[in-house]
């Protein structure tokens, strides 16, 4: 049995339809929940006032599951930039039935942000 992350991208502002989403899955199902620490990385800053709500480090796919998600809520900020990225990637399984491992070809992910500021130049005569 393993474990694999898939991803749904977002857009500034989030909300609903716009928030990022991680979806952890695991092959089969466990009578155990399974306990999954992450590490957060990327472009986008996290926290209050910056591009996403800070993340917590673990998921849990409740037992008799096969999956779980790590929301990215995403915040408005009036900067003009590019396109961000929310990297997650799987390090370790806390709690779970024996035999669940994490999928070492499939542990990491990406939730790009798509920025909709925009600048506007005035030339003044």
């Amino acid at each position: 049995m393993s474990i694999a992350a898939t991803t749904t991208p977002a857009t500034e502002p989030g909300g609903a339809g716009n928030d990022g989403q991680f979806t952890v899955t695991q092959t089969a199902l466990s009578g155990l929940d399974t306990v999954i620490t992450y590490s957060v990385a990327g472009t986008a800053t996290p926290g209050a006032a910056n591009d996403y709500t800070t993340l917590t480090g673990t998921v849990t796919i409740p037992a008799g599951s096969t999956t779980a998600t790590i929301d990215v809520a995403v915040l408005d900020d009036p900067i003009v930039e590019g396109t961000e990225t929310v990297i997650v990637q799987l390090t370790a399984i806390t709690a779970s039935s024996p035999g669940i491992s994490i999928d070492g070809a499939n542990d990491t992910d990406t939730v790009d942000i798509n920025d909709n500021d925009f600048a506007i130049i005035e030339f003044q005569l």
